[in-house]
Order: C-alpha cells, then structure tokens, then sequence
C-alpha cells in the first residue's frame, strides 16, 4: 500500500498512487483533505491540489467498480456525509468497498469527524454496518472544542508508522486528552438515549 515517495538513493519508489473519495463529499479544508473532498466550491479556488484523486459517485457500486483499479491506495469515505446533505452510505456500497479495498491491498478510510463520536447512538456510525475500517478519522467533538483530533488503525496499518512520522501541533496536549477522556466516559453513558431519541425521530418523520 505505498503510494509514490523518494527512495534513500534519491530513486523514486513506485506503488500505488491513486485515491479514490465520494462525490458531495466534505473532508476538510487543509491541502489533502480538501484534495478528496467532492465539492467544487470548497476545491475549485485552491486548485491545483493533490494529484490523482478521483470521485466516485455517492452510493454507486457500478461506478466504483468501474474506477477501481490495482492503482488505487486508498478509497476515502464518510459513513455519513454531512456537508453533503447528511446522507448515509449505504451497507452495499460499504461493503462492496471493503471487499475492493482488501482485494486490491488499499485502505479503507471512514471519515467519521461529523457523525462519529456517540452522534448514532454508538460510539462510530460504520459499528452499524458491521465492517471494519483501516482508519478512522476523529475529532471536533473529541475535547469539547479544544484542538484535538485523531486517527484509529489497524494494527496493520498502524506498522507502517513509526514515532515522529505522524504529527500535529495540537495532537495530544495533557489538557484536551484529560478532557477528551470524559467526553468518552459522558458519551457512553449517553448512547441509549441517543438510541431512543433517534427512534423518535425516525418515528416523527413517518407521520
């Protein structure tokens, strides 16, 4: 799962290169999240950007089988796009992903930034789809609005890092993760009730 990089000698590695996101697709507004982002008007003004990303269409399984290729490194989605409309993935196109993903030796991405974190009555949206992700992205809500975000991986995927090659300025500060730890304590307490409410509302929306 190596995408291109410069070898020791000053050789060029050559591996997988390509990325593959969702159209309608919201995943910030750095230079490689916006690069997989599926909106023109966030994209557009900060072009060009990270080369050989290509966006599927949302919940289309017959597209993504006709974009993915050996080529590709990682297929990044939001179990639930938020931005894009709050729209939920579907399970046969989540599952159609994984089975690309590990077929073809890629990473399964979930953004779960806005619909993670207790918001679907469990702790991640993709827990009710039963697959399981390479890597999740966490944050906003993780501390209560301090600075601090996240990544979950596999023990796989985790391999491939090593101390100092993954960092942020704000990553890990003794405050926002004494915080972020009771906002998992308060969050799990809470998952019933977000449970029921959203029964309600579900209810609610029929009548």
């Amino acid at each position: 799962m190596a995408i291109q990089s410069a070898g020791t000698n000053g050789s060029v590695k050559t591996g997988k290169s390509r990325f593959l996101a969702l159209d309608g697709s919201f995943h910030g507004r750095t230079f490689g999240s916006l690069s997989t982002t599926g909106q023109a008007k966030y994209r557009d003004p900060f072009e060009p950007l990270v080369p050989s990303v290509s966006f599927v269409a949302f919940n289309d399984i017959e597209d993504l089988e006709r974009q993915f290729d050996p080529t590709v490194c990682a297929l990044c989605i939001e179990t639930i796009q938020g931005e894009g409309g709050i729209r939920p993935i579907s399970k046969e196109f989540l599952t159609r992903a994984r089975e690309l993903t590990q077929q073809n030796g890629a990473l399964l991405i979930l953004d779960e930034i806005q619909c993670g974190l207790g918001r679907t009555g469990r702790f991640f949206a993709y827990q009710h789809y039963g697959v399981k992700p390479d890597l999740v992205t966490v944050a906003k809500p993780l501390a209560a609005g301090l600075p601090l975000g996240a990544i979950l991986l596999t023990n796989e995927a985790a391999s491939v890092i090593h101390p100092g090659m993954h960092g942020t300025t704000f990553g890990g500060g003794p405050l926002a993760c004494s915080v972020a730890l009771e906002v998992m304590r308060v969050t799990k307490s809470r998952l019933g009730h977000v449970r029921e409410l959203g029964k309600y509302f579900r209810k609610q929306s029929k009548v």
